[in-house]
């Protein structure tokens, strides 16, 4: 949370998690991501990207995960 609060985009892998670990976890990163007033972006099935909308201004961070999602 903190992370996101300073300013730098997250990218969480959900994969080692079980469904009530990381479901709490997206609860509470859903919920800074909504105070800073950014997005969140699903990157594959469990894999998630958290960031401000002053993140995506460039276009760098779109780019990226329309890359990825390739």
């Amino acid at each position: 949370g903190d992370k996101l609060l300073y300013g730098t985009p997250l990218i969480v892998n959900f994969e080692e998690y079980n469904e009530v670990e990381a479901n709490k976890v997206i609860t509470f990163l859903s919920g800074v991501t909504y105070a800073i007033d950014g997005e969140i972006e699903q990157i594959q099935e469990k894999i998630f990207l958290f960031a401000s909308k002053q993140d995506y201004k460039d276009g760098s961070l779109r780019k990226f995960v329309k890359e990825y999602k390739e």
